[in-house]
């Protein structure tokens, strides 16, 4: 029975160090830059933006009460940015997943047409690995640290497995991440050191905005690219669609 159990799990193989995910990430970025502007970039902006309005309507707010036309833009702003930004999630995760995957961007139209197809088990997923990650925080900070890597590639398991169940989809994510918790935890202490780094450099400059934004996205590969790497070895349960 001991045997039994221990066939279904995932043995744990080498994978690529993170400087070297890194580097990938950054090689996929130079090939993709016009589908991360346009999925990516852009909303985000809009909403720093509207943060930038809502700013300077709030300090107006303060000294005069009276509540100006920078204050309503900067919400608008920030409601258009959301929005754009949660419907282009699923082609997000579905341009990223096909980048790591074949090491060539897809087209801007796959992504809206395939990531269209994928979207409610994508972004579901996704909700039920940040619900998931919110919930261990609230719980103390030593369920997160465990839970973290073991949730949070449950949208690129959604990308590649769209018919199976949010259920079955959390069981995968759960089982395939398990023996590479250190892996995982390298590689977004990394980007988080990359992105800390980048709000120093950039933060305080009159559009540094702009540039923190942009450099950012050399990062956004590296789960897709993290992702693919656990789920190619043969014992790592995956079903391809």
């Amino acid at each position: 029975m001991k045997s039994t159990q221990n066939s279904t799990m995932p043995n744990k193989h080498k994978l690529m160090p993170s400087l070297d995910i890194l580097m990938q990430s950054y090689s996929l970025c130079l090939k993709g830059y016009e589908q991360i502007g346009i999925m990516l970039l852009l909303p985000s902006l809009v909403t720093a933006l509207g943060s930038l309005y809502f700013h300077s309507g709030a300090i107006n707010y303060t000294k005069d009460h009276v509540l100006d036309n920078n204050l309503y833009l900067g919400i608008s702003l920030i409601v258009l940015g959301t929005i754009w930004q949660i419907i282009n999630y699923s082609p997000a995760i579905y341009f990223f997943n096909e980048s790591a995957k074949k090491r060539t961007p897809p087209t801007l139209a796959e992504c809206y047409r395939i990531g269209k197809q994928k979207y409610s088990k994508i972004l579901l997923s996704a909700a039920v690995s940040y619900i998931g990650l919110i919930l261990s925080i609230l719980a103390l900070i030593v369920p997160f640290i465990v839970f973290f890597p073991r949730l949070i590639l449950m949208p690129y398991f959604a990308a590649d497995n769209p018919n199976l169940s949010l259920a079955e989809i959390f069981k995968m994510s759960l089982t395939a991440t398990k023996p590479y918790f250190e892996d995982i935890w390298n590689v977004y202490l990394l980007t988080l050191l990359i992105l800390i780094v980048l709000d120093i450099l950039f933060s305080s400059l009159t559009f540094g905005v702009i540039f923190l934004s942009t450099l950012s996205y050399v990062t956004a590969f590296m789960p897709a690219i993290l992702y693919h790497q656990i789920v190619s070895f043969k014992n790592t349960p995956t079903n391809k669609v």
